[in-house]
């Protein structure tokens, strides 16, 4: 082997691009006493057979690999490559960009820390491809790119599996690594060189060159001894446990997974104290590996000193595309999970949810409270905190469990408690989630004050709104102690049985009782059979009575020529348990005459005022006085439905949905004196996350809801909410947005009625003086879903604004035509306040 030699090596099929490649080769510096030398392989079959061939016909110790179309610019280039080559015996490979660490795709450029940089063209644009700077003379990373490769070794290219255009440089880089060598990235103070690649064609075996890559190098990326695999056959779940000096409680954590059927892998996050050795106990037993965040997984040192829980929630992320598991769990180490069946493991439940077709889980938050100091380090935190509070609004649910696809998932939009995913099912019964984040008063001040509150990312808190649940504590003399008085007593069977009742009394609940019942009895375990099967019969007893019972009430005043209509729509409707309830506020054309007509229905109850109430009161009167029902349709006077079997749909809905608050439906809005009719052709998910429709609606993402003739709400959520209280007019807006906070929404495509626009109709004549309540009443819906569901105030000024917007953009036209003082009051009272909605409105006037 020649010491000082080096050969340039070149795959081309283009001739003149060769030979431009070659002109900035001839005119680099040479090193004294080098020589150089050229190999041009033309028409190869592939990338690592025409290298390969190049290398073994050349004596040169220095072998530099590069594209048709890569342009040396340092016209030091070889200087500097041989002096950091003389400098490190170890360093058997440069490249220009790279990874320090390959991602679970195994694409390098979609590595999390790229390095080096290059003038490229692959946008069709030439342009400066900058990355991160080498921290010293060079850097070593894991895998480089391809179109300039320098060596000072030989070794063999994998041409046996690579035999084609991808894949061969990330191979190489490994087998330079495998073989004992460094692959690094040159620190380079401008760009050394210049690729006119194009835009890159990655549709001719991409896919397949990168699923042969993983099998083939997965056992060195990804170590057996740390779990990548698993040993043996058998439904796998692994739980994702991040933790940070937990070491008073880490051993009881892990080991209760263990003991239900649950793997554990450890991230943990730069922990000071006992955890590591506590956790330590468990390996080999279970616990498959103990990884050092962020080191091991390559993430900014800045993790070190810093809380930053996007770059855990991204670590877990990728864990989930590498580990060998069925099922997995984002998991924190001051948790314990367990199944909603008594006597049934936490992995057999999770089997009988994948069996039933789902591939996701939500868990009902139970956050347990010291209500004195008695809990010892190292003993079982769940001996001494015995009593509990529901998990606040934002966070009672939390979807952290979910079935391996290999499918990319994200937990890091929703800051951990939600995670997404495409075909997302999520099994209909909560598990329980036991919380312990305060063990004492000594450990409060500890994780609180000496350690969260001042590791917290400033970006984290203060942009994504994350990290506030202990703003509220400013010092070492707050009490971390609850009273037992304003507490739960824990109860596994009465805990337990709230959840299956909040689960809802519908056939596939008892579905998953009955496959529950049989794996019980399949395990000979009787003991908590005779519980189900007395819960499942009550169940069936309450499906063989009446289904819920639904009103639809009919609020009118002075409409006795579209009332009939309205209430012959409503009779026609083919639900069962079905009243219609018609509230005649003191009307004055005869709707009373109308209403004879209806004496004899045992449908139909008629309620006639002595005196008018208004429209707002007449409602808020009959449903808090008169309305007894589970669901509940407000249906306006000269309004009327068109789909006769609706209200079955949109009960149906309500009742094999519990989480959902109300459903609604497309319609057809008729405008009488144009003598018009449009549909409303909108196209959302069957259910929709109802906190994300509140902050989201009036925007693209979601519809507005057109009146509320086609709203079926839950009684119990409206009374909850004290819905009809507001001092505002338009009341259909604050029930949709309060409905919204208590739960999800239910959508049905059809149109199933008709929304009519008149001059007589309430839209078109509301009083005036309101205006300004309504917008008070948004004000205090604002601040009532910032301290309840603490959601970012920011966020809340945004949602504000848009409907404060929305509301005056719809008001305008019609005070205009009534009253163009009160227009321009209106419109000047929001300039300062709603600064957003004003200005939209004068751009559009």
């Amino acid at each position: 082997m020649n010491a000082n030699k080096i050969c340039f090596i070149t795959c081309y099929n283009d001739e003149a691009l060769y030979h431009e490649c070659l002109n900035y080769v001839y005119s680099l510096d040479i090193p004294e006493g080098f020589e150089i030398e050229t190999r041009g392989i033309y028409g190869a079959v592939s990338m690592a057979a025409g290298y390969n061939n190049a290398m073994s016909s050349s004596d040169a110790k220095y072998k530099i690999y590069l594209h048709q179309d890569t342009f040396l610019i340092n016209k030091s280039f070889l200087n500097d490559c041989l002096k950091l080559f003389k400098n490190d015996n170890e360093l058997g490979m440069l490249g220009m960009v790279g990874t320090k660490k390959l991602p679970p795709s195994c694409v390098w450029w979609e590595g999390r820390d790229l390095i080096g940089e290059v003038f490229e063209s692959h946008t069709g644009k030439m342009e400066l491809l900058q990355f991160r700077k080498t921290r010293d003379s060079y850097e070593e990373v894991e895998s480089i790119d391809g179109f300039l490769m320098v060596t000072q070794y030989d070794i063999p290219w994998r041409e046996d599996v690579f035999n084609g255009w991808h894949f061969y440089d990330i191979s190489q880089s490994l087998e330079f690594r495998m073989a004992g060598y460094k692959v690094g990235i040159p620190n380079q103070l401008s760009s050394w060189a210049i690729h006119d690649c194009g835009i890159v064609q990655t549709n001719n075996g991409f896919e397949i060159y990168k699923r042969d890559f993983i099998e083939i190098y997965s056992d060195f990326l990804f170590p057996p001894g740390q779990g990548y695999r698993r040993h043996k056959d058998g439904f796998r779940i692994i739980a994702l446990v991040a933790c940070h000096n937990d070491g008073d409680i880490i051993y009881h954590v892990i080991g209760d997974l263990i003991q239900q059927g649950v793997e554990v892998y450890l991230i943990n996050h730069c922990s000071t104290d006992n955890t590591v050795e506590e956790a330590s106990k468990w390996l080999g037993k279970g616990l498959i590996h103990i990884e050092n965040f962020p080191e091991d997984a390559g993430y900014p040192e800045e993790n070190k000193t810093q809380y930053i829980w996007k770059d855990i929630l991204q670590r877990k992320q990728e864990l989930s595309m590498l580990l060998d598991a069925d099922w997995f769990i984002h998991h924190d180490s001051d948790e314990f999970r367990e199944s909603p069946w008594n006597g049934l493991s936490l992995s057999k439940a999770i089997e009988i949810v994948d069996r039933s077709g789902y591939n996701a889980i939500n868990f009902k938050l139970l956050n347990f409270r010291p209500t004195n100091n008695h809990f010892e380090p190292g003993s079982d935190v769940r001996e001494a905190l015995t009593h509990f509070e529901w998990g606040e609004h934002f966070n009672r649910l939390q979807l952290k469990a979910w079935k391996n696809f290999h499918q990319p998932v994200d937990l890091v939009s929703n800051a951990g408690h939600v995670i997404e995913f495409d075909g997302k099912k999520v099994y209909p019964i909560n598990f329980i989630l036991r919380h312990y984040p305060i063990r004492s008063q000594v450990h409060g001040v500890q994780k609180v004050i000496n350690e969260r509150k001042k590791r917290f990312n400033e970006i984290e808190k203060n942009v994504n709104g994350w990290h506030i649940q202990y703003d509220h504590i400013e010092n070492e003399e707050h009490s971390f102690l609850y009273k037992k008085e304003d507490l739960i007593e824990f109860d596994a069977r009465l805990v337990r049985k709230q959840n299956l009742n909040e689960a809802g009394q519908n056939k596939i609940i008892c579905n998953e009782i009955e496959n529950v019942i049989e794996v019980l009895e399949n395990e000979k375990n009787l003991t908590y059979i005779k519980d189900l099967e007395i819960y499942l019969n009550e169940i069936k007893l309450l499906n063989g009575r009446k289904k819920p019972k639904v009103t639809i009430l009919i609020t009118t005043y002075n409409q006795k020529e579209y009332l009939k209509q309205a209430i012959e729509s409503a009779l026609k409707q083919d639900y069962e348990n079905l009243e219609v309830l018609v509230a005649d506020d003191c009307s004055t054309d005869g709707t009373d005459v109308v209403m004879q007509a209806y004496t004899t229905n045992k449908k139909v109850r008629y309620i006639r005022h002595s005196s008018n109430l208004g429209a707002g009161n007449n409602t808020k009167y009959v449903f808090y006085n008169y309305v007894d029902s589970d669901y509940v349709l407000i249906l306006n006077h000269d309004d009327f439905f068109i789909d006769d079997s609706y209200i079955s749909k949109a009960a149906e809905l309500l009742t094999e949905n519990p989480n959902v608050s109300f459903v609604t439906a497309n319609c057809i809005i008729y405008d009488v004196e144009k003598n018009e009719y449009k549909k409303t052709n909108y196209v959302e998910e069957n259910v929709i996350n109802g906190l994300d429709y509140f902050l989201n609606y009036e925007t693209s993402k979601y519809h507005h809801i057109t009146s509320v003739l086609t709203t079926l709400f839950r009684r119990e959520n409206a009374v909850r909410m004290s819905c009809f209280n507001e001092e505002a007019k338009c009341l259909d807006l604050f029930l949709h947005l309060k409905l919204m906070l208590t739960g999800d929404v239910g959508f049905i495509h059809d149109h199933v009625g008709v929304y009519r626009i008149h001059k007589n109709s309430i839209s078109g004549s509301l009083p005036e003086g309101y205006d300004f309540l309504t917008i008070n009443e948004l004000e205090n819906l604002k601040n009532y879903v910032m301290k309840e569901y603490r959601v970012q105030k920011e966020n809340l000024e945004t949602w504000i604004n848009i409907q404060v917007l929305t509301y005056v953009r719809w008001r305008i036209p019609y005070l205009w035509k009534t009253n163009k003082k009160l227009a321009l009051e209106l419109l000047m009272g929001i300039s300062n306040k709603y600064p957003m909605a004003y200005n939209h409105i004068l751009e559009t006037i």
